[in-house]
């Protein structure tokens, strides 16, 4: 039976060493992001508990007129309005945003855009 000595993976005991080093630090960096990580999740857990807690609640007020049971007049005033608040409808987003990104007409700027086939120069508008 022939032996045959398997050749060194680094060629010196300094490499090996530094090899080593940086596989600790590499190790300790993925630990330390690890714990990181599971305590801003505690953290968000325990802030978005609230959100969920007010939205559920949003969610019995609105459904309220459901339960078969007599609601003062203010009482359905205020909860009309908070289901406006709650779905956004308070305000004209359509015409805000068409006041926001409002391009007047106008030609092409040259020649040279129309033989290209741009027509307008909106994308030159900052």
């Amino acid at each position: 039976m022939k032996q045959i000595e398997i050749p060194r993976q680094l060629a010196s005991p300094e490499d090996a060493k530094s090899v080593r080093v940086i596989g600790e630090l590499a190790g300790h960096a993925s630990e330390s992001i690890t714990l990181g990580n599971l305590l801003m999740e505690i953290l968000v857990a325990g802030t978005l508990y609230q959100v969920w807690s007010m939205i559920n609640s949003l969610q019995i007020v609105q459904r309220q007129s459901l339960f078969n049971a007599k609601i003062p007049s203010n009482v359905v005033d205020f909860v009309d309005y908070l289901t406006r608040l709650s779905s956004l409808y308070t305000e004209n987003f359509g015409a805000m945003i068409e006041g926001l990104v409002y391009f007047p007409e106008q030609g092409a700027i040259s020649v040279n855009f129309q033989t290209a086939g741009y027509l307008s120069s909106y994308f030159l508008v900052n």
